[in-house]
């Protein structure tokens, strides 16, 4: 067996310098060290290209300065680097402004390659042809299965990459397509998808493989992100046209533990649910008072409430006396 060709996928590097409150360390700067880990894994492992699967920024209209800085970040990568555009890369998750954002500029200055709609990148070697096309975030794509299947197969192997919500199974959330409505009918061997943060483990179905590591960043600070250690697939294709999919884990991410902070989360929580058995105790409690603002107040010295919670408290009473005036 003979190795033709090595590909690098990762995905979702979200770059700002706008720091998540979830985050403990500083996300830009991680976001960077990462990247250097991505070139180095790539030049170990001798790959022809790198894919990016989009969300590349954080925001469309992302700073200069940031810009600038991930520009020359990415002038060290030793191959091309192929980027297909994110909903966070574009406006209004519109492709046809891909021209007037920052991934847009970064295209035009060579420093990384777009693939839109309708693009193809082809490599070949020993008489064997990959291609390469993509399907980039647009109005709609999570709801339009036929946005990101690949219909027309001109080489030996087929990559197809699509920042879209392509899960593994069914979800309770949002628009998505599970891979079993698209694996049948896409001529994709590989298809490589972003957009989830959370990624899954490659599934293979009659040959063609599906694809999300997950995002290179952890921005959110839910259980699974903690839990989870971002990653890069590695994809090789032998000259017998067999494909293996590898997952590395980024030896540089910390533990979700160190670097996310799930403090705020558990205070709003605490916060909610003081609020709920309060609300609870004014239904259940019996009062001879018949002012509802006495009943509050007496309430809220019997249980001890804490200021901002009775201040919250008021403040919903207001809104619900407003809203109920409106109506009458």
């Amino acid at each position: 067996m003979e190795v033709l060709f090595k590909l690098l996928f990762f995905t979702d590097t979200h770059y700002t310098a706008r720091n998540p409150t979830s985050r403990k360390d500083t996300l830009f700067l991680t976001s960077i060290k990462k990247t250097r880990e991505v070139i180095d894994i790539g030049i170990k492992n001798n790959v022809d290209a790198y894919l990016h699967g989009g969300d590349f920024f954080d925001s469309p209209d992302i700073s200069d300065n940031v810009a600038g800085i991930i520009g020359e970040v990415y002038k060290e990568f030793p191959k091309k680097v192929i980027v297909i555009p994110g909903n966070h890369d574009i406006r209004g998750n519109n492709i046809t402004t891909l021209e007037q954002t920052k991934l847009g500029l970064l295209g035009r200055l060579n420093v990384v390659q777009i693939l839109n709609y309708g693009d193809k990148v082809i490599f070949e070697k020993d008489g064997i042809k990959l291609q390469i096309t993509g399907s980039p975030s647009d109005f709609g794509i999570n709801r339009n299965k036929q946005m990101f299947i690949l219909k027309e197969k001109n080489a030996d192997i087929a990559i197809h990459m699509a920042h879209a919500m392509i899960l593994r199974g069914d979800a309770n959330f949002g628009d998505y397509v599970p891979i079993r409505e698209i694996q049948d009918e896409t001529k994709a061997d590989i298809t490589l998808s972003g957009d989830f943060h959370l990624g899954f483990d490659t599934v293979e179905h009659q040959g063609k493989y599906f694809v999300n590591p997950g995002a290179l960043v952890r921005k959110y600070n839910f259980l699974e992100e903690i839990n989870r250690i971002p990653q890069v697939a590695l994809i090789t294709i032998d000259n017998n046209k067999q494909i293996t999919i590898d997952l590395i884990p980024l030896a540089t991410a910390k533990p979700g533990s160190e670097i996310l902070d799930r403090s705020k989360i558990i205070q709003k929580r605490e916060y909610e649910a003081k609020i709920l058995e309060f609300k609870q105790s004014i239904i259940t409690r019996d009062s001879y008072s018949t002012n509802l603002l006495d009943v509050i107040y007496y309430m809220a010295k019997q249980e001890k409430i804490e200021p901002d919670i009775l201040k919250e408290i008021l403040k919903r009473i207001d809104e619900s006396k407003r809203i109920l005036g409106i109506i009458g």
